[in-house]
């Protein structure tokens, strides 16, 4: 497991009521991740959440504006 799965799974642990759009959104800010890394992990993490987002560019974009550049 890498370490982007692995915060994902503490932050989910201490925070078991946040979205894990959310909590992605978090891991995305204190990581330089790029967009095809944040659709890796969207689609990985947040299946879930995933099908209320009819707009997938749209929210890999939402969330790349969080990244470290």
């Amino acid at each position: 497991m890498d370490e982007v799965v692995e915060r994902f799974n503490r932050l989910k642990r201490a925070n078991p009521h946040t979205g894990n759009v959310l909590i992605l959104a978090q891991i995305v800010s204190e990581h330089s991740l790029t967009k095809r890394q944040i659709k890796k992990y969207l689609h990985l993490l947040c299946r879930k959440d995933y099908d209320y987002f009819e707009d997938e560019k749209g929210l890999i974009d939402f969330l790349y504006s969080f990244s470290k550049k």
